[in-house]
């Protein structure tokens, strides 16, 4: 019966382990021009508003663009382009196990 128990006991504790919660976030959106065009090749930075890491991507071919593994916090986002006027947005909040979903950032000329 000890080796039972003994056994029940490292299953229980491996399931433990795998059962971890993640702590962190993600963000996600996509760049378009003043007409609602989508943007491919537009530089995307998010900066941590209180630890001041700075993360970079660039939109895919349909403007789309992905930060996963975000430590949770506010967020401020850049998108810029040249021959475009850069956006700035600030106080995204990034929570722990969600993803956040951006509107359109919206580049003028």
């Amino acid at each position: 019966m000890s080796s039972f128990l003994r056994a029940l006991a490292i299953v229980l504790l491996c399931a433990t382990a795998t059962w971890a919660q993640t702590t962190s976030g993600a963000m996600s959106g996509s760049v378009v021009d003043a007409q609602g065009q989508v943007v491919p090749g537009a530089d995307v930075t998010v900066t941590n508003e209180q630890t001041g890491e700075v993360r970079r991507t660039v939109t895919n071919e349909v403007g789309l663009f992905a930060f996963p593994g975000l430590q949770p916090g506010p967020y401020t986002v850049r998108a810029e382009l040249s021959g475009f006027r850069p956006i700035e947005i600030s106080k995204n909040m990034v929570l722990a196990n969600n993803r956040l979903a951006l509107p359109p950032l919206r580049l003028e000329v």
